[in-house]
């Protein structure tokens, strides 16, 4: 009886498809109610994840906000895989309109022990991007040297002037120098640089 005095504008409205659906709801009231609970999952479904994806997109672009302070940033396009050329780097460097450029790459390492990521930051990239030195200067960095986040070196006992042994896909093993230990900034998800 529901489904029919709820259903009575349907035929009005819709015509011979609302005429139908009126009488398929009293006819069979169940169905329609798992049909009906169905589609609410589904657009809970869809609903949750278009908040998740935009709350992930201002979480990301709040944090590039708060860690970046230059202008632009040149990327291949590839999610992380891959990337520009230093030579690259070079050429935009060299324009007059360009005040820093800094090169940031990635790549996968074996570091004292665990496998990890690990960033290649040129010097020019610590005016750009925004870090807080606890120990050490990036100035101190070179290719035999290597920065760590302050909770990652407190968990390890690492202080100013130990080495870490670094594992190389490409040249082997190198024991890198803790030349800078920086507070985890949110704008950096890496615990070696």
């Amino acid at each position: 009886p529901l489904s029919r005095v709820i259903g009575l504008p349907l035929p009005r409205l819709r015509g011979i498809s609302g005429q139908l659906a009126r009488e398929n709801a009293m006819r069979n009231p169940k169905r329609t109610a798992a049909t009906a609970s169905a589609l609410m999952i589904g657009v809970g479904l869809v609903t949750f994840i278009t908040i998740f994806a935009a709350s992930t997109k201002a979480s990301f672009g709040d944090t590039l906000d708060r860690a970046f302070t230059g202008d632009f940033i040149a990327t291949s396009g590839t999610s992380g895989v891959g990337g520009v050329s230093p030579e690259f780097t070079e050429q935009v460097s060299a324009l007059p309109e360009i005040g820093a450029v800094g090169g940031v790459r990635a790549g996968l390492a074996e570091i004292d022990g665990d496998s990890d990521q690990l960033l290649g930051v040129s010097p020019e990239a610590f005016g750009i991007y925004d870090v807080d030195p606890v120990a050490g200067s990036p100035d101190d960095l070179d290719t035999t040297s290597i920065a760590v986040m302050k909770d990652v070196a407190d968990d390890k006992g690492l202080e100013i002037g130990d080495t870490v042994p670094v594992e190389f896909m490409a040249t082997g093993r190198e024991d890198m120098t803790v030349r800078l230990i920086l507070e985890r900034n949110p704008g950096v998800e890496n615990e070696w640089l």
